[in-house]
């Protein structure tokens, strides 16, 4: 993936995200997968720890 498109995905749709990988599904030409992480050390929003915790998990399915 092109440094350019994962930057502009990142800055316009993610923001405060980097785009860890981008995958396209190879059984349906309509799924792409997009990994996140954060640009900054997260901070757990539950104990204000800076410790990379996951408390929590979260998938989205975008459909048209």
């Amino acid at each position: 993936m092109s440094c350019i498109v994962s930057d502009f995905l990142s800055k316009n749709f993610f923001p405060g995200f980097k785009i860890t990988n981008i995958s396209f599904s190879e059984v349906s030409d309509r799924d792409i997968t997009i990994e996140l992480e954060p640009a900054e050390p997260p901070v757990c929003p539950h104990c204000g720890s800076h410790n990379v915790v996951v408390h929590e998990y979260r998938e989205r399915v975008i459909k048209d």
